[in-house]
């Protein structure tokens, strides 16, 4: 068994890991960066976004299992603990936002562009997981989503072709296909001082050869502290990205578009909410039409943009004048760029004022 190691300290070790991600960000589109912190996707009102709903609920289960807490009348108070932690496990596993967050950062790495269903196509679209030519056509939605495990699959080969494959290998020290499904689906027992796997083995220990069905809990409990650190230090890293574009509200830029856009003469502003977070971004376009994403508590805002089929952003941007102007096709000839205001300005921003976004600068250390 490899020696025990605190929980704080294994969430120190992930952060190292993942860090990369979040610096080193000269090669890398503010836009998608943007995107992929906020996790652009579709409208909706509040109560709609499951990651606070998770946070949430993985409070309440860290909360119920401390040592200190009395379950009431339970038959096993330690048992139910933890169960209480194996719900958990299987929470933090089946989460989608985590692993679109990682998925996209290491597309951006590639010189992809962020995209809302980065796993498109890797999910089953039958019974069996078998297509063939003579399949009915599949209906808007009928694609299986794909496991946890195929997931972490794809990150794996994103984050070698990125030169990260630290990322994709961290993943081993603590996700079990095996001990997934049994909680998943009920197969297992808890007995005495061990956990009993009716289904499949896991390693004895990370990096062995040895195989068992039935996992000690101070085993378990390494697993579980491992999945833990992992998934906070993505959180608190995500959250120090969003937090370090603060400095930047109120500022319109220009300059960032990717191809097809460029000309359009569009300016770019990171949206910042209540606490000081990036939740989102306005394009201010020179015909006073913006395009809009916002996350926040009380909804998701998105006004004149859509996602395509591949996941990444588009925009309305209002009529192309056959008699363009010089500056855009977003006006006609003679007429002169209007912009609308940025938060909290006083007027509206000129594209000969606006700065030329520089890459954007990473706030962790």
């Amino acid at each position: 068994m490899n020696e025990p190691v605190s929980e704080q300290s294994k969430e120190l070790r992930f952060g190292e890991v993942l860090k990369p991600l979040f610096t080193n960000l000269h090669q890398i589109s503010g836009f998608e960066y943007a995107s992929t912190l906020v996790r652009v996707g579709g409208m909706a009102d509040a109560g709609w976004d499951a990651i606070e709903e998770s946070s949430e609920f993985l409070e309440d289960l860290s909360a119920l299992t401390q040592p200190e807490v009395q379950l009431g009348q339970v038959r096993d108070p330690e048992k139910t603990k933890w169960r209480l932690r194996l719900v958990s496990y299987a929470h933090l596993i089946e989460m989608d936002a985590p692993y679109e967050l990682l998925a996209n950062l290491l597309r951006l790495r590639l010189g992809a562009r962020y995209s809302s269903v980065p796993f498109q196509g890797i999910g089953r679209d039958g019974k069996n997981g078998k297509g063939t030519k003579k399949s009915k056509p599949k209906l808007p939605g009928s694609e299986i989503p794909p496991s946890p495990g195929q997931k972490i699959g794809l990150i794996k080969e994103l984050s070698r072709a990125a030169g990260m494959q630290q990322i994709g290998l961290a993943f081993d020290e603590f996700y079990y296909s095996p001990l997934r499904n049994a909680i998943d689906h009920s197969d297992y027992v808890l007995r005495q001082n061990e956990l009993r796997l009716l289904k499949g083995t896991i390693p004895e220990s990370i990096g062995s050869n040895s195989f068992t069905s039935v996992i000690p809990l101070d085993r378990l409990e390494d697993i579980f502290s491992r999945a833990n650190a992992f998934y906070w230090a993505l959180f608190e890293l995500t959250h120090k990205a969003r937090s370090g574009f603060n400095e930047l509200k109120g500022e319109c830029f220009r300059g960032w578009f990717f191809p097809g856009q460029r000309e359009l003469k569009g300016l770019l502003e990171f949206l910042i909410d209540e606490d000081g977070l990036l939740c989102g971004w306005k394009i201010h376009w020179p015909n006073q039409l913006d395009s809009i994403y916002r996350r926040t508590s009380n909804g998701r805002e998105a006004t004149n943009m859509f996602n395509q089929t591949d996941g990444s952003v588009e925009f309305f941007v209002g009529e192309y004048f056959s008699d363009r102007d010089a500056f855009s096709p977003l006006i006609s000839s003679g007429a002169v760029p209007q912009f609308t205001l940025a938060d909290g300005a006083t007027r509206p921003p000129t594209w000969d004022d606006a700065p030329n976004l520089i890459p954007v600068r990473s706030t962790i250390s």
